[in-house]
């Protein structure tokens, strides 16, 4: 999560936004889950 955090810095909230998306689909997919 820290990395989402600090995507404000790299390319706005819609970056992290679009990385939590990403992953909520991953785990969707059962291609990733929880650490």
């Amino acid at each position: 999560m820290t990395d989402a955090m600090n995507d404000h810095e790299d390319g706005g909230p819609e970056v992290a936004i679009r990385r939590l998306r990403a992953l909520a689909e991953d785990v969707r997919a059962g291609r990733a889950g929880p650490s």
